[in-house]
């Protein structure tokens, strides 16, 4: 009895989509179809529409740190003057107190 050989098969990935081609013989894959790739956006209009909505959101949150910086400096010149001065002292530094102002 002669055995036909068995010829290669192709198996589609259930998790990706991949195509695989097998050789029963070899018991091997031959060779890897990867999936084709999804869009993720369907028309040019929607994307540049999505640009602009983040471009807007990068903006809003730069002006919000802006605003938050600017009032961050404000507060520390505020308190400049309520804190105490700091004097170097040798090797350590001390706090001058309220009557050693001059």
């Amino acid at each position: 009895m002669s055995q036909q050989p068995l010829e290669p098969f192709e198996i589609v990935s259930p998790c990706c989509q991949a195509k695989l081609r097998v050789d029963p013989e070899l018991q091997a894959v031959l060779s890897v179809e990867p999936p084709p790739e999804e869009r993720r956006i369907k028309d040019l209009s929607d994307g540049v529409k999505g640009l602009r909505d983040e471009a807007a959101q990068r903006q809003a949150r730069f002006e919000e740190s802006l605003k938050a910086e600017k009032q961050k400096t404000n507060l520390h010149q505020a308190d400049a003057g309520y804190w105490p001065r700091l004097i170097a002292v040798g090797p350590l530094v001390r706090f001058l107190r309220s009557f050693e102002h001059s």
